[in-house]
């Protein structure tokens, strides 16, 4: 009922919304312009810094992967052919992850976007930065499983757990 209304209504809302007196850097903000670096500032603040060492590090590791890697080959399969064992990077997947992972931040970074709550609004991207820091733990776990192989697959294994271990040390 009334859809295009009511769709109206909302973003006139948000796009319109009582700013919220913020305190940051020692100053008070209570209209725009606002300072463009404040939801990178509050996330590195309010996010454990081990999740956004490894989400750093995920990056890097997915960004280097694509740039070792040639582009894949653009022959596709015919339709109903079983699909094609294939190394290389899921270049799609890891673009759309990073859009959707930085989309919640870049939204306030404009200096106009009203500034109502906080960290509340970028938290849509802490999941991925946590599926980043998944990768990059595992990417860090590899490295350290390729280095510690000349001593055996035994200690290669017991480094990859170590690591895993003390990654999450300081969350518990």
């Amino acid at each position: 009922h009334a859809t295009w209304p009511r769709y109206l209504e909302y973003v006139r809302f948000h796009l319109h919304h009582v700013y919220y007196n913020i305190e940051y850097l020692g100053r008070n903000w209570n209209q725009p312009p606002f300072p463009w670096h404040y939801p990178l500032v509050v996330t590195a603040l309010t996010v454990p810094v081990t999740t956004l060492a490894l989400a750093l590090w995920g990056g890097v590791a997915v960004a280097r992967e694509h740039r070792a890697r040639p582009e894949a080959d653009t022959a596709r399969p015919r339709f109903g052919a079983p699909p094609v064992a294939s190394r290389e990077p899921l270049r799609a997947p890891a673009t759309f992850l990073l859009l959707l992972t930085a989309f919640p931040l870049a939204l306030f970074m404009t200096g106009r976007t009203p500034i109502f709550g906080g960290m509340k609004h970028f938290m849509p991207a802490l999941p991925l930065l946590a599926l980043w820091a998944g990768v990059g733990l595992e990417a860090l776990a590899g490295a350290a499983s390729r280095a510690l192989a000349p001593l055996g697959p035994r200690a290669a294994r017991l480094a990859a757990a170590a690591l895993a271990v003390l990654v999450c040390v300081p969350a518990a």
